[in-house]
């Protein structure tokens, strides 16, 4: 495996050139921003298809141990999709951690801004994997949650991607400010020594 796509919530996106694009794009100016170093795309190669690929990290701020579900088709393994949702299942206890809903946070709304994947291994129904988040380019109106999935029992690697979280004023329902609470729970997390022991 080891490919990667784009995702809006838990639809999976055909790579096209027209997503490649608007990922470089997005990749250039998080750049210059100086952000968005965790992600990158290989260069291109003559015949190749573009792919997505994350750098891995030891520096996890939170975990959450999960089941895959049973599969979409008998026999199967876990599909993609099941495991993006495992994902958004973390996401949300990475919010109730720090005791809130994702409907208001701090007073705002949080939204999944954007998404992407890369699967490096399969999983299997029944199988209990860990996902292990750590908060990078912290900016004015969001952040990222960067996130890797392993297996619990062997530490085989099987996710690694990133969630582009967005704040949202609950009333004109327009990006706005991270509220400064968040920000200080964002900036005090530690680094867990050793995510799959805490």
């Amino acid at each position: 495996m080891g490919w990667g796509v784009p995702v809006l919530g838990a639809a999976r996106t055909k790579v096209t050139a027209c997503t490649v694009k608007t990922l470089k794009n997005w990749c250039n100016a998080a750049k210059n921003a100086g952000g968005a170093q965790h992600v990158h795309r290989t260069p291109a190669v003559t015949g190749d298809m573009a792919r997505i690929q994350f750098n891995d990290f030891d520096d996890a701020q939170f975990h959450t141990d999960l089941v895959c579900p049973p599969p979409l088709h008998p026999g199967a393994h876990t599909d993609n999709v099941q495991l993006l949702q495992l994902v958004s299942q973390a996401r949300v206890r990475f919010f109730a951690a720090r005791g809130y809903r994702e409907n208001n946070v701090a007073g705002v709304q949080i939204f999944v801004g954007d998404q992407a994947a890369q699967y490096k291994a399969e999983a299997f129904p029944g199988q209990t994997v860990q996902v292990q988040m750590a908060v990078r380019d912290r900016v004015n109106k969001g952040f990222d949650l960067v996130y890797r999935m392993v297996d619990v029992d062997s530490g085989q690697l099987i996710l690694l991607g990133k969630i582009g979280i967005v704040c949202v004023d609950r009333q004109s329902k327009r990006p706005c400010a991270v509220p400064a609470a968040l920000v200080a729970q964002l900036q005090a997390l530690p680094a867990l020594e050793a995510a799959s022991a805490a």
